[in-house]
């Protein structure tokens, strides 16, 4: 009877274990399901921050984790792989499968598919400054970050910027991401130039870089003969305020509209003919900017109805990545600007406006209004929105 009755406590206590393991699998098959993915072209995920602090705990990683990830992504590195395999591995970077891919290289260059690639690079690759900041620790598991040493931090070295966009999974500001997208587009037969340009067109240093992009002819006359387009301009690096995100054709005050906001060119010469109903700041870009440039991109807001100047540039400038031009700009950027010196900047398009990390808080904007914010009280928490909705991972 003892012998019996033990045997009976064992096999109790051996199906009350299976089932505890049975629940932790499927606990754990659940919770991997759930998690959502840090490939956010469909937007479709749920905020990290909306979570309580115990399923936060689950899926941030250790830092031990941390430099596992960025010893696999050290393995291999950019200037490791051909031209051809970059190329692909940038599609599918910004969320094109192979399908898609196929397409695109098919196609060959054309404008609706040049207007597709603006926008899965604007959905998928952020606008960042994490490098040139020291990211302190709350006391917590979350470590220091220090500031990248100087040969670590952005640079005009093309392929550095793709191995940052591609195999480490980052952003850059307008130089990394503009660099990298005209790559990209030459990649594919784009015939794509770099141009300097001032952002506000009343920098002593103008330090902003934009894409254009020649020769498509995808309108037909009525004869069915192909005529030639414009040139065209597409900035990814353009960051805060907002982001354009349209191809624009440059054409003299033809106006182009995104989510509401209206886009126009204008050509320095032309503006001091101007009536005395043009604006102040427009009349003092033509003061400005004629020594160097030729062209201001103007954008009215749908939320004020005022026009001013993004940016000026040269509509014939085809600069190479290691222009003087652009190394004094970008000196500008990681020394004295107090835009990317004084604070961390993150911004990423959606399909309806863009997401800002602010310094404690992430928020949700559309058409210029805020729509939606979530408050983060701790660098833990800044770091996990970073990670969830920005797809960054920042590695001591």
């Amino acid at each position: 009877m003892m012998l019996h009755h033990k045997s009976s406590g064992t096999s109790q206590c051996l199906s009350l274990l299976m089932k505890i393991l049975t629940g932790f699998s499927i606990l754990s098959i659940a919770s991997a399901w759930i998690t959502p993915s840090s490939h956010f072209p469909n937007r479709s995920y749920i905020s990290i921050c909306e979570r309580n602090r115990a399923s936060m705990n689950i899926v941030s990683m250790t830092n031990a984790q941390q430099r596992e990830e960025h010893v696999l992504e050290q393995r291999h590195s950019i200037e490791d792989l051909d031209d051809e395999r970059r190329k692909l591995l940038y599609l599918e970077r910004i969320g094109f499968d192979s399908t898609e891919i196929n397409e695109l290289l098919s196609a060959g260059p054309n404008i609706s598919n040049l207007q597709r690639i603006l926008t899965a690079h604007l959905l998928s690759v952020p606008f960042e400054n994490m490098d040139q900041h020291t990211h302190p620790s709350d006391g917590t598991d979350t470590p220091i970050v220090p500031r990248k040493l100087e040969q670590d931090l952005p640079s005009l070295n093309v392929l550095k910027s793709i191995d940052k966009i591609i195999m480490k999974k980052r952003g850059g500001f307008c130089f990394e991401l503009n660099f990298s997208f005209c790559w990209l587009l030459r990649s594919l037969g784009y015939n794509a130039r770099l141009a300097l340009a001032d952002v506000g067109c009343e920098q002593k240093t103008p330090a902003h870089v934009v894409v254009l992009v020649d020769d498509i002819s995808s309108l037909h006359n009525n004869n069915g003969v192909s005529s030639e387009e414009p040139s065209l301009l597409l900035d990814v690096g353009f960051g805060l305020p907002g982001v354009c995100e349209i191809v624009l054709p440059l054409q003299n005050n033809v106006v182009m509209e995104s989510y509401g906001d209206r886009f126009r060119f204008d050509t320095i010469d032309s503006l001091s003919g101007r009536d005395s109903s043009r604006t102040a700041a427009s009349k003092d870009v033509s003061i400005a900017t004629t020594n160097r440039f030729d062209t201001v991109l103007y954008r009215t807001r749908i939320d004020t109805g005022i026009e001013e100047p993004m940016y000026s540039f040269h509509s014939m400038d085809a600069l190479d990545f290691g222009s003087n031009d652009f190394a004094k700009g970008l000196e500008r950027v990681l020394t004295v600007s107090p835009t990317f010196n004084e604070k961390r900047i993150c911004v990423i398009s959606t399909n309806h406006g863009h997401i800002t990390l602010g310094s404690n808080y992430v928020k949700w904007v559309e058409q210029w209004e805020t729509v939606k914010q979530i408050d983060l009280p701790t660098e833990t928490d800044w770091r996990l929105a970073l990670k969830e909705h920005f797809g960054v991972t920042l590695i001591p």
